[in-house]
């Protein structure tokens, strides 16, 4: 048998060496015959491939022959395409090489494909139907774009071949690698030599591949060694399909039943085991009654071997009871008899009672045993011992019943609990939940049930469910804050919002913790407390908090402001931050009779600028008047825009820019109503009850405030009169303690005694009366003296040149605030007693002629008598006019404070009449009130300047009066600094254009984060220093971003402005930031200034912005000024204010 084996090897390989040789010799005979034999070949060996398996397609178990199989018959179409179109058959047109290689490529694509997905159906079944519904399909799509030319160029004449040719060959190499992985991953589906075959098939497809991809011409040596390895690749893979679809299958069905055999009589024997082992007992009988089988078990409890006795002895000779132990088992009753017959035995109770023991009960269950066709083969039952359970049943029956009585008595307590429950739920209005997150089934307690008002058989009880019963607007926090404790595994509470169909809210407070079973959460347990009432409560306290604090902020503002602007100021401000609107004023007057009204404050947002000069008179028309009669007829506040009872007033709101505003009439103690409004132009706001409580509340207490202003106005005017009074008196005023200590005089004192009233101030009496005797003399007269009898004297006071002169004295005593002073009117008498010097010395000569004129001198007498009368009356005139004034100095101390406060006041004062006149000259300017000559005009504009002038002026007091109080108000928002710059050169073009100068601006756009108005006037006062002193040339202002050491890059902000103008002495420099210096001016020049504007910019610039200036120049030649600010100001002065 080796001999004929080996036989035929050398037979097999001789034939293989024959047809290679033949192959060979024909291709040196003719290439074309050579191509046309090796592609025949192969051709023929894949449609034996796909006729051999079509034909065993219903016995082939593997897929992946199938796929194989048909997939080749596919390729034997396309290399037969290959063949024909071969350059030198002429089959096709134009006989080229590019045809016959785009069908090589087609083909081998499709086979690496095949070889690829054949391992993936090894153990697996295919149909194929649809192996060909998806290879036919593809092959006539290859043949397709070849043929109408799309399918890419794989060979040029004189060229060779294309690099789509040469990379698709090294892309089908490294499928077909792939390929042999895949069959490697399935070697145990393959013998060793089947697998060697259908490997070493792969390897002669790798080696043709490569070999294709280097020839030049399609009858070169690589194109016909790529044949050859070709032709051994199909012949390789024909053998191991052959091998393993037809002879292979037998060898392995022998070595199946030899391993099915083995198989059995291992579970045989494993069921033997598991028989003999089992604590049941087994019992089985063949089809005619005789017993088969009898397991350890059930030999023990009959204590005897199996005996092939008839079924009418099975129950004496196996020692058989019914259940009770007692009454033997008849025949038809035992359980393999029953099972025989065909009845199902299930849990058929019954007794083996074997002599010497006691009673075993057994539970029993079998059937009949059939074979596939349903032929009976016998029957068999499965007893198991339940001698146990029945002693364990009765005293679990036992131990049932008294925990009957006992669940009973618990029953009934929990009920009672249950009720106690209910009823401690509904006093404290909390409910209880339980979601079993397993069914999603949510219970209720009744509590819940009337907490949500909801009708317990029409609610669907799941946690949806639930939600919906939730406010739409609480309902994602809910199931938030659920899910997070789900997540995380942790208990939560939350306070959320229940919405009726009414429109009710409710508010409860809820709290739950989740259960877990084997990471699982399968139990959810809640409480809900209804919690409306105290939250309702605690929204009112925090409301009436929230009131009283905001009346509190108004009240401060009222009451700790001693000017009336500033009081009305602060109190805006405090209604701009409480109620958050765009604008706050107050109008006067309130009076729709009035021919005009006018702002006196006003307080706005940054982004919503002042829609009032202050203080311009604005004629009444026909809307505002309604508005102010609609306000005037109200006990309140009225609101105006949408959704209110009133229109917006059209003409008014589109002037001033708001959307909806709400006001109302305030009446002062003196004088007309005044009107207290708020704007919001941002959008159209409904106010809120609260909001409007508190807006009337805060007007109420305005009016008091706005008594007041009126009253100290007046006030203030009654001291400016009594002042006015006491300095033009024609009597020295004098007031001073009982001590003697000089507290307040007049201008006539002064002007008597040679000294200035500083002087007097720190004067006693005693260094001004020459004929003071002693304090203790004076103390003593001035304790005598009381309220209503003042006292006059004469005597003699001296000046601060030492000569001395006659006064006469009227003393009275005052109390101000419970303080005695005594008020002394001193009035110079030495010209009155120069006439009576005089008189007397009249009256002597007069007694010398008497006797020659007694006539003359009667009548003379009597005229001299009427003249002292006269002069006597006009004393007295003269000492009550010093009553009347001792009387007003009672309230000289008082009104001593408000002295100050009227020179301090002095600037805002003067910004009134200021702003009118400014406005009143643009209006008339503008030919607003009708036409004016060109004269007027000039006048007017010259007016208009000057008012313009005044008004910077007392702007620069008051910024420098703030700065020196530390009081200057920072306001951080952020900005475009083109905006700013734009902004400051736009006020110059007029001027720079009259003086034919040029402004260069080399400006940048930067995004700063400042005080954006104070930035600006800075720009402003430099540029205007720098356009006023420039005659000819330029001014330039530039910009950009610098860094500073131990700063970020770009954080600083650079400013130059530079001029050409007359420029700075060296001697000059240092005092040119100093306040309300001037540097002197050539003759020939006349520049108005303060000398406020560059010390304010300094003082801004390095103590507001927080940056530096310095200044560079040359005298005749112009000046450089440079400041330097952080492009982000950050806070650090309690003075500043965020605009967000």
């Amino acid at each position: 048998m080796p001999d004929e084996n080996r036989s035929s090897q050398i037979t097999f390989f001789g034939i293989i060496l024959a047809v290679v040789v033949g192959l060979y010799l024909s291709s040196r005979y003719s290439y074309l015959l050579f191509h046309s034999l090796v592609e025949a070949t192969s051709i023929a060996i894949s449609f034996t491939f796909f006729i051999v398996t079509w034909n065993t397609r219903r016995y082939l178990t593997s897929g992946g022959l199938k796929i194989l199989g048909i997939g080749y018959g596919c390729i034997a179409m396309i290399d037969l395409l290959h063949t024909l179109a071969y350059k030198g058959m002429g089959v096709f047109p134009g006989d080229g090489a590019n045809l016959p290689t785009q069908f090589w490529i087609a083909a081998r694509a499709l086979q690496a494909i095949l070889l690829c997905v054949a391992p993936l159906f090894v153990r697996r079944k295919a149909d194929e139907r649809i192996i060909l519904a998806i290879c036919l399909p593809v092959v006539a799509a290859a043949i397709t774009l070849i043929c109408i030319g799309i399918f890419p160029d794989c060979f040029i004449e004189g060229k060779g071949l294309t690099p789509f040719k040469v990379i698709s060959e090294y892309l089908i190499s490294a499928a077909l690698l792939l390929a042999i992985l895949l069959f490697a991953g399935h070697r145990s589906a393959f013998t060793t030599r089947v697998f060697a075959l259908i490997v070493s098939s792969i390897i002669c497809t790798i080696g043709s591949e490569l070999a294709f991809t280097s020839y030049l011409s399609v009858y070169g040596p690589a194109n016909m060694i790529g044949h050859f390895l070709k032709l051994a690749g199909f012949f390789l893979l024909y053998r191991a399909i052959i091998v393993t679809g037809f002879t292979e299958p037998f060898v392995h069905i022998s070595q199946d039943l030899k391993q099915a055999e083995d198989g059995v009589t291992r579970e045989r024997e494993f069921s033997r085991s598991l028989l003999e082992s089992m604590a049941d007992g087994v019992v089985a009988c063949d089809a005619n009654g005789i017993l088969s089988l009898f397991n350890r078990t059930a030999r023990e409890w009959h204590s005897i071997d199996p005996m092939q006795l008839p079924q009418e002895e099975w129950a004496q000779h196996y020692d058989l009871f019914r259940a009770d132990g007692v009454t033997p088992l008849p025949t038809e009753e035992i359980p393999l008899a029953m099972a025989l017959r065909g009845v199902e035995v299930k849990d058929v109770g019954m007794a083996i009672v074997t002599k010497g023991h006691l009673p075993r009960f057994i539970l029993t269950n079998g059937s009949m045993i059939v074979d596939s066709e349903g032929r009976k083969l016998g029957a068999v039952v499965v007893m198991r011992d339940i001698t146990e359970f029945r002693r364990l049943e009765q005293e679990l029956r036992q131990t049932n019943e008294e925990l009957e009585q006992r669940v009973a008595a618990r029953t009934a307590a929990l009920e009672q609990t249950a009720i106690d429950l209910q009823e401690a739920q509904r006093i404290a209005h909390v409910g209880s939940w339980d979601l079993d997150l397993t069914s999603n089934v949510l219970s209720w307690s009744d509590e819940i049930y009337r907490i949500f008002e909801i009708d317990p058989e029409k609610f669907g009880a799941s946690y949806e469910a639930f939600l919906d019963a939730i406010h739409p607007d609480d309902r994602e926090m809910v199931n938030a804050a659920y899910t997070y404790s789900l997540k995380n595994k942790l208990p939560y509470a939350i306070d959320h919002r229940l919405l009726f169909a009414d429109g009710r809210v409710k508010y409860v407070h809820e709290q739950c913790e989740t259960f877990w079973e084997n990471d699982q959460p399968v139990r959810s347990l809640g409480t809900v407390q209804d919690i409306t009432e105290h939250t309702l409560a605690e929204q009112e306290r925090r409301t009436n908090l929230t009131f009283y604090e905001s009346l509190d902020l108004v009240n401060r503002a009222i009451q700790g402001n001693e000017y009336p602007e500033e009081m009305m100021s602060d109190v805006l401000d405090e209604v701009l931050t409480i109620l958050d609107c765009d604008r706050a004023f107050l109008m006067y007057p309130c009076d729709p009779e009035a021919d005009t009204w006018h702002v006196p404050m006003e307080r706005t947002k940054p982004e919503y600028p002042g829609a009032l000069n202050l203080g311009i008179e604005m004629p009444m028309d026909p809307e505002v008047a309604e508005t102010l009669r609609i306000l005037l007829a109200a006990d309140g506040p009225v609101k105006f825009g949408p959704g209110t009872k009133y229109p917006l007033p059209a003409e008014v709101s589109e002037r001033f820019g708001f959307k909806c505003f709400m006001a109302m009439a305030v009446h002062p103690k003196i004088g007309k109503p005044w009107q207290f409004g708020i704007h919001q132009c941002s959008f159209g706001r409904e106010w809120t009850p609260e909001e409007e409580r508190l807006f009337k509340e805060v007007g109420r207490r305005l009016a008091d405030g706005l008594s007041s202003m009126l009253i100290y106005r007046d006030l203030r005017a009654s001291e400016g009169r009594f002042s006015t009074l006491i300095n033009q008196a024609a009597d020295g005023f004098f007031v001073h303690d009982l001590e003697g200590r000089i507290l307040d005089v007049n201008q006539r004192a002064c002007d008597s005694l040679g000294y200035t009233r500083e002087e007097l101030l720190t004067m006693n009496v005693a260094e001004v009366d020459a004929e003071f005797v002693s304090h203790d003399h004076v103390k003593n007269f001035w304790s005598k003296l009381t309220l209503d009898h003042p006292v006059t004297l004469q005597g003699r006071h001296q000046r601060k040149d030492g000569s001395t002169f006659p006064v006469e004295i009227r003393l009275g005593l005052l109390l101000l605030e419970d303080r005695r002073v005594i008020l002394g009117l001193a009035r110079d008498i030495t010209e009155r007693n120069a006439a009576a010097e005089a008189l007397q010395k009249l009256n002597e000569e007069l007694e010398v002629r008497v006797k020659e004129r007694t006539a003359e001198i009667e009548n003379k007498s009597r005229q001299l008598l009427d003249s002292r009368q006269a002069l006597m009356n006009l004393v007295t005139d003269l000492n009550d006019n010093a009553a009347q004034l001792a009387a007003a100095n009672a309230k000289l101390q008082e009104l001593d404070r408000l002295k100050s406060m009227f020179i301090a006041s002095m600037s805002h004062e003067l910004r009134t009449p200021l702003n009118s006149i400014i406005g009143f000259s643009s209006i008339l300017a503008e030919e607003w009130l009708g036409p004016v000559t060109e004269e007027q005009k000039k006048n007017l504009l010259t007016v208009h300047r000057a008012g313009q002038h005044l008004l910077a002026l007392v702007n620069d007091v008051i910024d420098v009066s703030k700065i020196e109080a530390g009081k200057l108000e920072v306001t951080v928002s952020d900005f475009d600094l083109a905006e700013v710059v734009d902004e400051s050169t736009n006020l110059f073009t007029g001027e720079i254009r009259d003086k034919s100068l040029e402004l260069q601006v080399d400006s940048l756009h930067l995004q700063m984060r400042t005080d954006r108005r104070r930035l600006t006037q800075c720009l402003i006062n430099l540029l205007s220093n720098a356009v006023k002193y420039t005659d000819w040339g330029s001014v330039r202002l530039a910009a950009r971003t610098v860094n500073r050491k131990n700063d970020d890059a770009d954080s600083w902000l650079e400013i130059t402005v530079t001029d050409t103008g007359m420029g700075i002495r060296d001697e000059d420099l240092p005092l040119l930031f100093n306040a309300f210096v001037r540097l002197p001016l050539p003759a020939d020049k006349s520049i108005r200034g303060t000398g406020l504007g560059l010390y304010l910019t300094k003082k801004i610039v390095c103590e507001t912005l927080r940056g530096e200036i310095g200044v560079e120049s040359k005298f005749g030649k112009g000046s450089c000024f440079t400041l330097r600010i952080p492009v982000q100001l950050k806070n650090g002065n309690g003075n500043e204010q965020g605009n967000e």
